[in-house]
């Protein structure tokens, strides 16, 4: 600070706290905020555990973010989330190793399953999104994190031979299923045999307090309005008030814009950024016997 201010130094603080804040909502666009560290110490203390709450990895910055979880591993100390975007094909182990482990408080993870597993599996990460199709969750072979989640969210993939039922009593205890349909017919064709999975899931899942089922498509020629109507009439008989469902109003994103454009890694962004408060979203299916967690009003 010199002697050209005019402003107090601690609203100048509060004023750079609050444009960091800001500008955290777009976490892949930071250079700004990040700007902010270089005005002065103090604003640097102010600024730096704001930029670092939410760390987005990709392949492309990943190892920068290692050597700075090798040299300077206070610093990702500060992340309590992190979103892990790509990684289909091959990427650094060590680095990854290394930047996980300088993330001590992290407690929310989004990405693929197979990054997840670099993660100790002493840690407690309460909210897990994992972004890719998820085959099986069997509580012998999952890790232990997976088993000590509040929060879990997984991908289905609409008639997937391969698909096999939740075995073991796992912890958490808001189930998010993003239900995902190639084609319209598949909405009529594999809905039933779905919802027989999720019968098997409310049945074992004695922790559960609530399941949102929220439909996807890869493409946006066609809409889901087809699933709606299916899990309406079986909500009639499950009379289950931990089922929920995203609102009808809301046709269910498209992995693939209008503009043949690949938006899955945005809309899984999206979802990242809105935190626990995801799992509380969503028009519950049957009226409660008892009263039901709900969102926060905004």
């Amino acid at each position: 600070m010199d002697g050209r201010q005019t402003l107090p130094s601690e609203v100048l603080l509060l004023i750079a706290e609050y444009a960091a804040l800001r500008e955290a909502q777009d976490p892949l666009h930071l250079g700004w905020a990040a700007s902010l560290c270089l005005v002065c110490r103090s604003f640097r203390r102010v600024v730096t555990p704001i930029l670092y709450a939410h760390v987005v990895v990709t392949e492309d910055n990943l190892e920068h973010l290692a050597l700075l979880a090798r040299e300077a591993p206070a610093t990702l100390a500060w992340t309590r989330a992190a979103t892990f975007q790509g990684f289909e094909n091959s990427f650094s182990r060590s680095s990854l190793e290394s930047l996980t482990c300088a993330m001590t408080r992290l407690s929310a993870f989004t990405g693929r399953e197979v990054i997840f597993d670099y993660i100790d599996e002493d840690r407690t990460i309460s909210s897990i999104f994992l972004t890719n199709i998820t085959l099986y969750l069997h509580g012998d072979d999952v890790s232990r994190c997976i088993q000590n989640a509040t929060r879990l969210h997984i991908v289905t993939l609409l008639g997937d031979p391969d698909i096999e039922p939740f075995e073991g009593d796992l912890s958490f205890e808001y189930l998010m299923i993003d239900v995902l349909a190639g084609e319209e017919s598949a909405w009529g064709l594999h809905t039933p045999e779905f919802l027989q999975y999720v019968d098997g899931i409310l049945d074992s899942q004695q922790a559960l307090r609530r399941i949102l089922l929220r439909p996807r498509r890869l493409d946006s020629d066609f809409t889901a309005e087809r699933f709606y109507s299916e899990v309406e009439e079986w909500g009639k008989t499950q009379r289950d008030s931990r089922i929920w469902i995203q609102d009808i109003a809301d046709p269910g994103p498209s992995f693939i814009d209008e503009d043949d454009k690949d938006v899955y890694e945005a809309l899984n962004l999206q979802d990242a950024l809105v935190g626990d408060e995801l799992w509380l979203t969503g028009r519950q299916l049957c009226p409660p016997s008892v009263p039901a967690p709900v969102a926060k009003e905004p």
